[in-house]
């Protein structure tokens, strides 16, 4: 009896010995930190788990902040610099070392101290890379097990050794080629890597990768757009295949909640962006703040931000954790600032409202197959959501108004409210504190005739970060062309995509200096003060056929990946 007593304590004990994992955290101290208010460190890109990005160091208050001065400055030898770059990472720090990724992809780890480079990473990333939205950039790092986790814009997460920099292990999400990125920072946690993606321009399929820590293997992936059959697949266009190829991307940092075992993000918009007649239906999970579990991607809830989403009021800057008391009874809340200018409040046990959020009745476009509601949160919005007159343009509207032939003023534009920027959280004062822009962008739709299919094809135009003034002047111009007949957009506007062999879409700026640097791998044509970009954006009946034979004049290498996005996305961008 004692023998196979003795028998069964060594099989136990074998259990334990061949999975630690089920008694000690993968990397136990980085997942203390990232449980723990933030001090010296800063070792993920929100600052712990909760996305606050609040710190509980004092030596720097009110009373001597203007004391403050350069104590150095390291240029890192040219990488990211140019006018395609961009430079929003937030640095980790760690035992006095700072680290740091560039719009190339590039790694640097300095001397928090000094400034000093200790070592360098080069990520020899494609310069040829076709397929990114908005700029390039990297948001960030994270860090566990004595590594260091970077997704990249050619869609590849990465992990380098954080004392040499040296790469461990690279794994492909996607391929660019598709459409596909990355610019968010990674999440570690526990052993694990979650990554988003992007490409809501392209025609693509959202989803959250989790990876092994370790080995970069894939664990699961969870999609943002529903497969046919699957929750969700009702909210599209029923007998398509439209929300697999729908945006829904992710730009963000998740944040996490280890007691609840719940992961949470929020999504892009839809694709097309602003042509929301082909995709009727509430179009889930654009534009939605989402819940799933941590180890498996299992889904949790979702709450949805704005549904039929056609204003590009995609939900970009990350979820923030935070807990509260209402009505004397704690609660734990979740908070994503969106571009509509509120602050979404949720519980985030179960995804319904903290405060209450209303669904109230908006203004019908049947064209674009509008949602008869949309969410309006209890509490004031962070900026106007309505647009003041400018210029001769006879309609100026408000939050949630559609547009089509009319061009119609509206407030907040695509580049209004909370963008990407990231909004800290305070436990002391109980505040939110919000970055957004007042930013007004102007809507029209025409239909053109369309070589590359029968009938005409609607072109979504929208203008971008116009800069209002009491009345026009030499520097900001009010158009006044019209396009004949029942097409109401600036006969510029049409005259030119008439022109051209593909459907367009307008960013533009009143003044030449403000034309958004928002640019995606398209021709771009000038037209006065503004630019027309040329978008795979809504193309009926392509084939590869009409594809080459509508895109001669263009350039070899934007010959060869418009004919890939003609033939393997349809309709959609």
């Amino acid at each position: 009896m004692r023998h196979r007593t003795w028998r069964m304590l060594s099989g136990l004990l074998a259990v334990g010995l061949l999975c630690p994992g089920m008694v000690s955290a993968a990397d136990p101290e980085i997942d203390r930190l990232l449980q723990s208010p933030v001090g010296k460190g800063w070792v993920t890109n929100g600052g712990n788990l909760t996305n606050q990005r609040y710190s509980t160091l004092t030596q720097i208050n009110t009373a001597n902040v203007q004391q403050l001065k350069g104590a150095w400055m390291t240029r890192l030898k040219g990488s990211g610099f140019g006018g395609k770059y961009s430079f929003e990472a937030t640095p980790l720090v760690k035992d006095g070392i700072m680290y740091i990724a560039t719009g190339n992809d590039d790694v640097f780890a300095l001397n928090a101290k000094t400034g000093e480079i200790l070592w360098e990473r080069w990520s020899g990333i494609d310069q040829k890379i076709s397929t990114v939205c908005c700029g390039w950039d990297n948001r960030g790092l994270a860090m566990g097990e004595g590594m260091l986790f970077l997704g990249q814009l050619d869609a590849n997460v990465v992990a380098l050794d954080v004392k040499t920099g040296k790469e461990v292990w690279k794994t492909p999400i996607e391929d660019w080629h598709n459409g596909y990125g990355v610019t968010s920072a990674p999440l570690y946690y526990d052993g694990i890597v979650y990554s988003g993606i992007t490409g809501g321009e392209f025609g693509v399929r959202g989803r959250l990768t989790a990876l092994d820590a370790k080995t970069g293997q894939i664990l699961w992936r969870w999609y943002t757009l529903p497969g046919p059959g699957e929750p969700g697949s009702e909210t599209w266009p029923v007998g398509t295949d439209h929300s697999m190829r729908g945006g829904a991307t992710i730009w963000n940092t998740p944040a996490l909640d280890p007691e609840l075992g719940f992961i949470y993000f929020v999504t892009g918009n839809c694709g097309p962006d602003f042509d929301g007649s082909m995709r009727e239906g509430d179009n889930l999970f654009c534009t939605s703040i989402i819940a799933l579990k941590a180890k498996t991607g299992e889904y949790v809830w979702h709450f949805q931000e704005v549904h039929h989403d056609i204003w590009d009021y995609d939900a970009v800057s990350p979820v923030v954790l935070f807990d509260t008391v209402i009505n004397g009874q704690p609660r734990k809340g979740i908070a994503e600032a969106g571009k509509t200018g509120w602050v979404y409040l949720l519980d985030r046990t179960n995804g319904k409202p903290l405060l209450g959020i209303d669904e109230r009745s908006v203004p019908q476009e049947p064209r674009q197959k509008t949602a008869k509601t949309q969410p309006y949160p209890v509490g004031d919005a962070v900026m106007p959501q309505c647009a003041p007159p400018f210029g001769d343009y006879e309609k100026a509207g408000c939050l949630f108004e559609p547009f089509w032939e009319e061009p119609v003023l509206i407030q907040p534009g695509a580049a209004g409210g909370t963008v990407w920027a990231p909004m800290p959280y305070s436990p002391d004062t109980g505040y939110f504190y919000v970055p957004a822009s007042v930013r007004t962008g102007l809507s029209c739709a025409t239909a053109i005739p369309t070589s590359m299919g029968s009938g005409t094809s609607p072109v979504i135009y929208r203008r971008r970060s116009v800069r209002h003034r009491p009345a026009p002047s030499p520097r900001y111009p009010a158009p006044t062309t019209r396009s004949p007949g029942s097409s109401r957009c600036p006969t510029e506007w049409a005259a030119e995509a008439a022109r051209s062999s593909l459907p367009a879409v307008w960013y533009c700026a009143v003044s030449p200096t403000a034309i958004s640097s928002r640019s995606m791998p398209r021709r771009a044509r000038s037209c006065g003060n503004c630019k027309l970009a040329l978008a795979p954006m809504r193309r009926p009946l392509l084939t590869r056929s009409t594809a080459r034979s509508t895109s001669r004049s263009r350039p070899a290498e934007t010959r060869s990946r418009a004919a890939h996005l003609a033939t393997r996305y349809g309709h959609s961008r």
